[in-house]
């Protein structure tokens, strides 16, 4: 629903097979966990079955796909992307594995193409609204206001419910009240800094600037809330256990990070001023470097940490009926990964981007996996074919059916 959004399978659609296959060759492939029982227990524990996912993409094969998308999108000036992201998607899709099934990306690009010229639209009105005139401003923040909680929605019901497994489609159950209700203070929080600003000035703007950036967990924290909290599949509803005080903890110590690296830059770039001095190389050359070292130590010292946290964060806190989730992913085996890409982008001015998604799909991905002491048969068994009907049914008339993301 992140960073591998951002749905309650990021990223992590598959290849067709059917609903009615039987598990019973793939449970031989489960494995088996018996949890101890605690003091005072009667009788064994429950025995839990644990099934990995897997990711089976390859970056030669990844590449090809990629430099097509990227030269129809430029030669189309931005049209073709939104079939591109279809084909990003259905590839990562089929190649991310679930007890031998793939999951399937359903998804129509003219919805992806509408989602986006709604969205540029909208944005585009409030950009540029407070330059013309303070009333159209405001009329233009309340329309953003009025939309964008029921855009969010669309484009998280648009994503679940093109993708599937086993021929099931995946389904969002949130209500346009739920949207308002959760979303519309983060939308508000997130643009009161241009509001305000316009009103009272810079300096008031800078101020509530510094408050949303202290309340950035919290929205975090409350949009993944409600995202793994309206997941409908196979007969089962999604829930999530807060964890707000972990959100706040994954920011401060990436925070710490990224202040150790802005240090570390400052001092190489002090360094590197002083001898280009002595070399009288220009001040330009001096910025690019210090830009590229800059952003080079704030994403090997920050992200991979904080994309490991927020994943263990939020999967161990959802479930999905019957089913839980585990991942092992962890901080020191990211960051050689991120160190390895990060190096090669640099080295191929970007041409090794495809094989870095793909390493970094592999990873996250693989280290994921559904827990649970019931079998995916007596789940699958359970579905009441009128609530599938209902909750999967072609189109939302509530919501807009658009996806809005690229």
């Amino acid at each position: 629903m992140g960073d591998a959004s951002a749905a309650l399978l990021p990223a992590v659609p598959a290849r067709r097979s059917s609903a009615a296959t039987s598990l019973g060759g793939h449970f031989n492939e489960w494995l088996m966990h018996e949890e101890s029982a605690a003091p005072g227990d009667v009788g064994p524990a429950p025995t839990l079955i644990e099934a990995r996912f897997e990711f089976t993409g390859d970056g030669a094969e990844y590449f090809r796909i990629w430099v097509v998308n990227t030269l129809l999108s430029v030669l189309t000036l931005g049209i073709y992307s939104a079939w591109a992201k279809v084909r990003k998607a259905s590839y990562f899709a089929r190649n991310t594995m679930l007890l031998d099934d793939c999951f399937e990306f359903t998804a129509n690009p003219w919805a992806i193409l509408r989602g986006r010229l709604v969205a540029l639209c909208l944005l585009g009105f409030y950009s540029f609204a407070f330059d013309f005139s303070l009333v159209l401003g405001f009329i233009a923040t309340a329309v953003l206001l009025a939309l964008a909680p029921l855009l969010f929605v669309s484009a998280s019901r648009f994503r679940l419910q093109n993708t599937r497994w086993r021929a099931l489609r995946f389904a969002f159950t949130a209500t346009a009240a739920d949207a308002y209700r959760t979303v519309l203070i983060v939308i508000a929080l997130w643009i009161s800094g241009t509001v305000i600003g316009s009103i009272f000035g810079m300096f008031s703007a800078a101020l509530a600037a510094g408050l949303v950036t202290l309340l950035f967990p919290w929205m975090h924290h409350r949009l993944k809330a409600f995202q793994h909290r309206h997941v409908w599949f196979a007969g089962n509803t999604s829930t999530f256990r807060p964890a707000l005080a972990a959100f706040y903890g994954t920011y401060l110590l990436a925070g710490v990070f990224l202040s150790l690296a802005a240090i570390a830059a400052a001092f190489v770039v002090g360094v590197i001023a002083a001898i280009s001095g002595a070399l009288h190389a220009k001040p330009e050359f001096i910025g690019v470097i210090g830009g590229v070292l800059v952003s080079t130590l704030a994403y090997l010292a920050a992200w991979p940490y904080f994309a490991s946290r927020i994943q263990r964060t939020v999967w161990e806190r959802t479930s999905l009926g019957p089913f839980a989730f585990r991942t092992t992913i962890a901080f020191r085996t990211l960051l050689p990964i991120a160190l390895k890409n990060i190096a090669l982008l640099l080295v191929t001015a970007g041409l090794y981007w495809p094989f870095a998604s793909i390493a970094w799909a592999r990873y996250r991905i693989g280290c994921m996996s559904v827990v649970s002491d019931v079998s995916p048969d007596a789940a699958l068994a359970a579905i009441d074919p009128g609530a599938a009907r209902h909750a999967i049914g072609e189109g939302a008339a509530d919501f807009f059916g658009l996806d809005i993301g690229w």
